[in-house]
C-alpha cells in the first residue's frame, strides 16, 4: 500500500495524517499528533524545533501504518500566502479546431508562467473559467471546437525563505518536502460544497492561537483574513481570573457549556459538573469570562467581513472548524448570539478509517490536506508538472480537475 502523508503544523499541535482515496472515499489509514515547537500565531519561526515535533509525530503514524513515510506535503495557511490573478489564450492548431486535453494542458502551463518575482513561488493555480473565442461560461472545453481558448485563474504564492524553511522542517523529520498546499483552499474543497463555493459561503478556522476567516464565491476564495486571536485567549482570561497555570485553565475551559440564555446561567445545572473547588458564584464567573471573550473574537471577524463588503455572504450561513470550535455549546452560543447563521463544518465527501479523528473539527485542516493532494494525485495519472522544477502545481477544487483538467 502507498499512502500519501499530508501535515498540519500547527501553533498548538502538529497533526500528521496518512491515506489514499478510491471512488471518492478518503481513506485513513494512520495519524499522529504532536506538541508543536518552533511556531508562534501560526507562522513557522523555527524550522529545527517544529522538524522535531514533524518527527515525532510522523514516527506515530508510520507505527500505526506500518509503512516507512519517506516524503510528506506540509500545508501553509495565514499572512504568508499570496494571491494574483492571470489570464492566457491559446490558439488551436488542430485542423478540426477541436480542443483536446493537449491544448488545455498547454493553456495550464501558460497561465501559471507568470512571472511571480525572483523569491516567490507559485505553490497552487485555481482555474477560475474558460472563454473560448471570446464566450465566458466554459467549464469544461475538451471537445468543444473553437479557435482561442482562455483561463482566468488565481495564483498562490509565498516567499522563498517560508519554501525553504518548511523544506528544512520536513528534512529535520527525516522526510522530503513533496510540496506545500494552500491551507484555506483545501480546507474549503473538503467543507464546502460545489454550490456553496459558486453562491458564496464564509467558513471560519477557529484554532488555539490564529483564527481565520475564509470567504468564498463563484467558486474560488475572495477574502482571507488571519487574526491572532483564538482559544488561547479563552485559556488566558480563566488563567488570569482565577490565579492558575494556563494548562489548569485550558482543562477548566472545556468543563463548561455555553449555550443557553444568559439569564438562565447562574441557575443552570450544567455548574454542578464545574470544578468542585469553586462555588457557583465564582463558576458564573468564569463561564461569564468565556463567553464574553468568544462574543468579542467572533464580533470582531463579523466586523472585518462587513467591512470588506462581504455581508452577503455571511448571510448564506457560516461553517466553523477547527480545534477551538469543540468548545461544548459554542455553535448553539453563536446562534443565540449573532445573526448569521453558524454550523460545523463536516466533510462533504466520505471520509472512513478512524472515526474519532473524523468527527473532531481539530483534524478538519489536515484531513483537508489530505483530500487534495489525493484527489490530484487519482487525476495526475503518473503526470507531474512542477514550478521552477521543483514543486507541483496542486489545485484543490476536485471537482474543477475532474471536468476543467480532465487527465492534467
Amino acid at each position: 500500500m502507498s499512502l500519501v502523508a499530508v501535515a498540519d503544523i500547527g501553533t498548538r499541535t502538529t497533526k500528521v495524517v496518512a491515506g489514499e482515496q478510491e471512488e471518492g472515499v478518503i481513506s485513513l489509514a494512520a495519524v499522529g499528533k504532536s506538541e508543536s515547537n518552533g511556531v508562534k500565531n501560526g507562522r513557522l519561526v523555527k524550522p529545527g524545533s517544529a522538524g522535531e515535533s514533524l518527527k515525532e509525530a510522523t514516527k506515530r503514524v508510520e507505527e500505526m501504518a506500518s509503512e516507512q513515510i519517506q516524503s510528506i506535503h506540509l500545508g501553509i495557511g495565514g499572512k504568508p500566502l499570496r494571491f494574483s490573478t492571470n489570464e492566457a489564450t491559446v490558439t488551436i492548431t488542430s485542423e478540426d479546431r477541436i480542443i483536446s486535453q493537449r491544448d488545455v494542458a498547454r493553456l495550464k502551463d501558460l497561465v501559471s508562467s507568470i512571472e511571480v518575482g525572483t523569491n516567490n513561488k507559485i505553490i497552487s493555480t485555481i482555474p477560475q473559467g474558460f472563454t473560448l473565442d471570446g464566450q465566458e461560461g466554459v467549464t469544461n472545453p475538451v471537445g468543444l471546437q473553437g479557435r482561442r481558448l482562455g483561463v482566468v485563474a488565481t495564483l498562490v504564492t509565498v516567499d522563498d525563505k517560508w519554501v525553504n524553511n518548511f523544506k528544512e522542517t520536513a528534512s529535520r523529520a527525516g522526510c522530503e518536502l513533496a510540496g506545500l498546499l494552500p491551507l484555506p483552499q483545501c480546507l474549503g474543497g473538503l467543507l464546502l460544497t460545489e454550490e456553496e463555493r459558486t453562491r458564496g459561503k464564509a467558513l471560519i478556522d477557529f484554532g488555539g492561537e490564529t483564527t481565520e476567516l475564509l470567504l468564498f464565491r463563484e467558486g474560488g476564495l475572495v477574502e482571507q483574513d488571519s487574526f491572532s486571536l483564538g482559544g488561547k485567549n479563552l485559556t488566558g482570561d480563566l488563567s488570569a481570573k482565577l490565579n492558575v497555570p494556563r494548562e489548569e485553565a485550558r482543562n477548566i475551559k472545556h468543563k463548561f457549556d455555553l449555550s443557553g440564555p444568559r439569564e438562565e446561567l447562574k441557575t443552570s445545572n450544567q455548574f454542578q459538573d464545574g470544578p468542585k473547588k469553586y462555588g457557583e458564584r465564582k463558576r458564573w464567573e468564569m463561564h461569564s469570562t468565556l463567553s464574553d471573550r468568544t462574543q468579542e473574537i467572533f464580533e470582531m471577524i463579523l466586523s472585518r467581513a462587513r467591512e470588506r463588503n462581504q455581508e452577503q455572504l455571511l448571510n448564506y450561513g457560516i461553517k466553523i472548524t477547527g480545534g477551538s470550535s469543540r468548545l461544548d455549546g459554542l455553535i448553539k452560543f453563536l446562534n443565540d448570539t449573532f445573526e448569521p447563521h453558524f454550523e460545523r463544518g463536516t466533510p462533504t465527501r466520505p471520509v472512513v478509517g478512524i472515526k474519532d479523528v473524523v468527527e473532531d473539527p481539530g483534524y478538519g485542516p489536515v484531513l483537508g490536506l489530505l483530500n487534495c493532494i489525493t484527489d490530484e494525485r487519482i487525476e495526475d495519472k503518473g503526470t507531474t508538472s512542477h514550478d521552477s522544477g521543483e514543486f507541483k502545481l496542486f489545485t484543490w477544487i476536485r471537482e474543477k480537475l475532474r471536468t476543467v483538467f480532465p487527465g492534467s
